[in-house]
């Protein structure tokens, strides 16, 4: 009997002893600075339809590599709050810049500083883009990302804000520019 005790009391060390070091490793924990993007810029446009990007910095601040499993916008423009445009919206890698809306899941190294390219893209519903954006609100967009380290998956979000006047003067600027 006492042969079982002294087993179990080494079962219960050893494995305090594994969980220990599982949390001493830690996990990711992504961040995204959405008040530290760059500007938007035009970088492409027609009679009928304008496209807007941005880069937005993130980091894995966390204390092991991480993988982003899922990554994509939310914009949130009701027609009932503005009924000019129809709006899309994107994200990707710089080094993958898909236009089909598809996220590679992707490794990132932990403390290293990284982007994303936001795209988004007003088609006017009335025909002539430059009469729509006129009137262009303000828009709130999260970018919701799903993560995975050591522990199981998480989904986050965080919040930034479209500003119009910026959309406004960008496309009204004349010059079509790229995400550099």
């Amino acid at each position: 009997m006492a042969i079982a005790y002294c087993l179990m009391g080494v079962i219960v060390i050893v494995a305090m002893i594994i969980f220990l070091l599982v949390k001493m490793h830690g996990d990711v924990d992504f961040k995204f600075f959405p008040a530290e993007r760059s500007q938007f810029v035009l970088v492409e446009k027609d009679q009928s339809r304008a496209v807007f990007s941005c880069e937005v910095p993130f980091i894995n601040d966390g204390r092991q590599n991480g993988t982003i499993i899922d990554c994509f916008p939310r914009h949130y423009m009701p027609r009932e709050y503005y009924d000019d445009c129809i709006v899309e919206s994107r994200l990707t890698l710089p080094e993958s810049n898909r236009e089909d809306g598809y996220w590679e899941a992707t490794i990132f190294k932990r403390g290293i500083r990284n982007k994303i390219i936001l795209t988004v893209i007003f088609i006017a519903k009335s025909g002539s883009i430059s009469v729509a954006l006129q009137d262009l609100p303000d828009m709130n967009m999260d970018i919701i990302y799903q993560t995975v380290g050591r522990s199981d998956y998480m989904m986050k979000k965080d919040r930034l804000l479209v500003e119009s006047d910026e959309i406004r003067a960008a496309f009204f600027s004349g010059g079509l520019q790229g995400v550099k």
